[in-house]
C-alpha cells in the first residue's frame, strides 16, 4: 500500500513539473453580437459597412465560414454559451409557435 501511494505521489509529481513551452498562453478574443448576419461584416463582402478591426482579427487568426446558433434569437443562445448546455435542457424559447389573431392585424 505505502509502494502505491509513493508511486502515485511520484507520478503526481512528474505531471505537475512543465516545460516552458506548455506555459504558452492562447490569446483567445470572444465576441457576441445581437443581431449579425453572414454577410454583415466587410471581410464576407459587405460594402455598405466597414469593420477594419474585426477584418484585421480574421485576416490575422480564424476566419469561420459555418457557425450554430441555438436559437434564432438572442436569450436562449446566451444561456447556451454561458452555460454549455442547450437551451431546451433550460426549456428557453419558443415552444409554441407565435400566431396572429385577426384582432391583431
Amino acid at each position: 500500500m505505502n509502494r502505491i501511494l509513493l508511486l502515485a505521489s511520484f507520478v503526481c509529481f512528474l505531471m505537475s513539473c512543465s516545460s516552458k513551452e506548455d506555459n504558452l498562453r492562447l490569446n483567445i478574443i470572444f465576441i457576441m453580437v445581437d443581431d449579425l448576419g453572414y454577410a454583415d461584416l466587410s471581410i464576407y463582402g459587405n460594402d455598405a459597412f466597414s469593420t477594419p478591426n474585426i477584418d484585421r482579427f480574421i485576416k490575422e487568426g480564424v476566419k469561420f465560414t459555418k457557425a450554430y446558433a441555438a436559437a434564432p434569437y438572442c436569450s436562449p443562445t446566451r444561456v447556451a454559451l454561458m452555460t454549455g448546455k442547450y437551451p431546451s435542457k433550460f426549456k428557453i424559447g419558443l415552444r409554441e409557435p407565435i400566431t396572429l389573431s385577426e384582432a391583431d392585424l
